[in-house]
């Protein structure tokens, strides 16, 4: 998921270097970023019409949400068990 995701992302980066105008955007670079641009709905063109850059993060670019690991207690005490096993061997 995470390579399919920085694959999608260096995709877009090179469409994003292109030589063309950075006023236009090529069809099928449209396409690639945002799919079928005959789906757009009132709210999608507000939000370009408002941010054009904010418009592109969230649809362009997709970004999902990266939750912080954390341990539970059962895996701390395992953790805490294993240092001090490894430690005393």
């Amino acid at each position: 998921r995470l390579s399919d995701a920085a694959g999608r992302l260096r995709r877009r980066e090179e469409m994003l270097r292109d030589e063309q105008s950075r006023e236009t955007v090529r069809p099928d670079a449209a396409r690639a970023l945002y799919g079928r641009l005959q789906s757009q709905s009132i709210t999608r063109l507000e939000k370009f019409a408002n941010c054009p850059f904010a418009y592109f993060v969230a649809y362009g670019l997709r970004p999902e949400r990266v939750e912080p690991f954390e341990f539970d207690r059962r895996q701390t005490g395992s953790f805490l068990f294993t240092i001090c096993n490894l430690f005393f061997q």
